[in-house]
């Protein structure tokens, strides 16, 4: 099972300790409550302390992240990754800090159920109109070291053949614009699949090679829990292999593909690719 889908019903917002207050004075909150919590306590704290307004110091070796994401809701990729650069890697504050700096987000929607603002408001994170400006960070010229885009969530149109046609190759058009007029590139990370179509897959990869900007694509499925444990020994034969999903074909059919090839691929390398794939 994909681990951001799993995730989601394990993960617990931070607490306050019991015996901290008298038992008259704990309050339960709602997760929303506590981000508007966080919200006005950010605001406070750059009222009374304008001089640490700009945040801590960036470390040398810190990377700075721009993240174009559809929409931004509970639970939705952008949440499940971004947050994780916000939130620590548990998603509750209470996990590994992220090595890498998130600077600036750009939402395509803002659904009711959005929360980027919050999160932006308590993080003290820019919000960009556009993609240029979050990759630019205002200055005219890229100012990240590395680009998530997210294209997955949100109300977009579908395909003759029933696939969500989200706006990957707009993003990444508008990204490549960035690199080309800034001259230089930096890596790029595309949640799941390239695109919904041959078409735009093909020229995204066919842009990134051309500009060698550093591209990668994917899930957490390679990496995430195998229920029960499987692991297949490299250099094992291998002539067949089955993989069952479900869910929706779009959404969950790549995971079941990534679930398979991650398996496959530990195979004798006496002949490379696959002869034939059949769902």
């Amino acid at each position: 099972m994909e681990l951001c889908a799993s995730n989601w019903r394990s993960r617990i917002e931070p607490r306050a300790r019991q015996g901290r207050f008298p038992r008259a004075c704990r309050l339960k909150l709602s997760r929303w409550q506590r981000l508007a919590c966080i919200v006005f306590a950010g605001v406070l704290a750059t009222a009374v302390a304008p001089a640490r307004a700009d945040g801590p110091p960036n470390s040398p070796t810190t990377k700075k992240i721009a993240a174009i994401v559809t929409i931004y809701t509970h639970n939705s990729h952008a949440d499940l990754i971004v947050s994780r650069l916000l939130q620590t890697d548990t998603l509750d504050g209470k996990g590994k800090d992220s090595p890498l700096q998130l600077a600036s987000l750009y939402t395509d929607q803002k659904p009711e159920k959005d929360i980027s603002r919050l999160l932006a408001a308590s993080h003290r994170l820019r919000v960009s109109e556009t993609i240029e400006d979050a990759l630019t960070l205002g200055t005219g010229r890229l100012a990240v070291d590395g680009v998530l885009l997210i294209a997955e969530h949100g109300e977009y149109p579908k395909s003759p053949l029933g696939n969500t046609q989200y706006p990957k190759r707009r993003f990444w058009e508008a990204t490549l614009k960035v690199f080309r007029d800034s001259g230089r590139v930096v890596p790029v990370f595309v949640d799941k699949h390239l695109a919904d179509n041959w078409q735009d897959a093909k020229y995204i990869y066919d842009t990134a090679r051309e500009l060698k900007v550093p591209l990668m694509a994917g899930s957490s499925i390679p990496v995430t829990w195998r229920r029960p444990p499987l692991r297949i020994p490299r250099g094992t034969d291998m002539v067949e292999a089955v993989q069952i999903g479900f869910g929706p074909f779009e959404g969950y059919g790549f995971h079941a593909l990534e679930s398979l090839q991650c398996l496959v691929e530990r195979r004798r390398r006496r002949v490379g690719g696959c002869l034939a794939l059949r769902w």
